[in-house]
């Protein structure tokens, strides 16, 4: 992963408390800049856009994990599935003909 692909997907998955305007705005650019990277068709996106999207997932694993062992802690039953792994959700939306079915192929 290159310096500014990597710089990029941390911007992504900094958390901060503060939800002032500078650090909205700059999560907002990372966001766009990591759907251009993987849209694009050129060979060194294709594969800077995989690193990318490999990242955040494991940085969401680790977030999740977290929660869940909190929430382990603070419950005095648990009915999770040890053998469970942890999901999300990627929600694309945008105007008709803009190209999200072909995004997600």
């Amino acid at each position: 992963m290159t310096a500014k692909t990597l710089a990029l997907a941390q911007s992504i998955t900094n958390r901060t408390n503060g939800g002032d305007e500078k650090s909205i705005l700059t999560k907002r650019r990372a966001l766009s800049r990591a759907i251009t990277l993987i849209e694009s068709r050129s060979y060194h996106h294709i594969q800077q856009g995989d690193l990318l999207l490999n990242y955040l997932i494991e940085a969401n694993l680790k977030v999740e994990a977290e929660a869940q062992k909190q929430n382990n802690e603070n419950c005095h039953s648990n009915n999770i599935n040890d053998n469970s792994r942890p999901s999300f959700r990627i929600g694309i939306a945008g105007a008709p003909g803009a190209g999200k079915s072909t995004f997600i192929e």
